[in-house]
């Protein structure tokens, strides 16, 4: 993370101490953070992180390095990826680089070229462009290596982008209370507006319908969180924001 994101990971980290200690209660367990930065940011997070003054905090700074190795979850888009030209078929997901995770250990077992080369040779053979990026090679590279991916449930990855259509993934926003149905887990905003600078305490009374819908739910979550002051996790127990679409 740089300087000039650190705003909006103080958010992260407000929403991942509450969450954690919210669930685990007196018995939660510590948690040690391994943080990414450059030397600016780290910085400024220290300091902030270090005011909050939590026992059961533990962080460490690593600086970041020009270049790195990152389960991914599909994308919840209603189209589909024509993969034949690379042996495949036509599939009803892609995979998103915005949430994902590489295990390290697994991965330099077998040499990086190896697996990305081929595919971005042939790629190139048969598109002009690769119009998602190094996704479009992801998708690939994953078609090809089935084994090397743990699949995660779309909710480590919801989706607010214009073109999502919130059916596709199913979660406590769009769908009557069941038992066996998620929250929404980790939030991706990826969109061009990210509406960084919105600001609504009024919780949404209907199911979301739409991906607007979904922004409302969002944006009322975020705004919360705002509010708590870093100061108060000093204390014990700690206490979630209250929120409910039923109201």
């Amino acid at each position: 993370m740089s300087s000039g994101t650190v705003r909006f990971h103080v958010i992260f980290l407000k929403s991942l101490i509450l969450h954690h200690f919210e669930r685990g209660g007196p018995n939660a367990a510590p948690i040690h953070l391994h943080l990414l930065t450059d030397k600016a940011s780290g910085y400024i997070l220290e300091g902030i992180l270090g005011s909050w003054r939590i026992n059961k905090l533990r962080y460490t700074f690593y600086s970041a390095e020009p270049y790195y190795f990152l389960g991914m979850a599909p994308e919840p888009f209603n189209v589909y990826y024509d993969l034949t030209e690379f042996g495949g078929g036509k599939q009803s997901f892609s995979y998103n680089g915005g949430v994902i995770m590489w295990n390290l250990q697994r991965l330099t077992m077998k040499k990086w070229e190896a697996l990305y080369k081929p595919a971005y040779e042939r790629a190139l053979k048969v598109f002009t462009r690769l119009t998602a990026a190094e996704q479009t090679l992801m998708t690939v590279v994953i078609m090809e290596n089935p084994e090397i991916l743990y699949r995660l449930s779309c909710h480590w990855n919801f989706q607010l982008y214009e073109g999502v259509i919130p059916e596709e993934c199913p979660s406590t926003w769009n769908r009557p209370p069941a038992p066996d149905l998620l929250d929404p887990l980790i939030l991706h905003g990826d969109r061009y507006d990210k509406r960084e600078l919105d600001f609504s305490l009024n919780e949404p009374k209907t199911l979301a319908n739409h991906v607007d819908d979904l922004w409302h739910h969002y944006i009322v979550i975020r705004s919360r969180i705002i509010q708590l002051d870093g100061y108060a996790f000093r204390h014990e127990p700690l206490e979630a924001p209250q929120f409910s679409f039923l109201r």
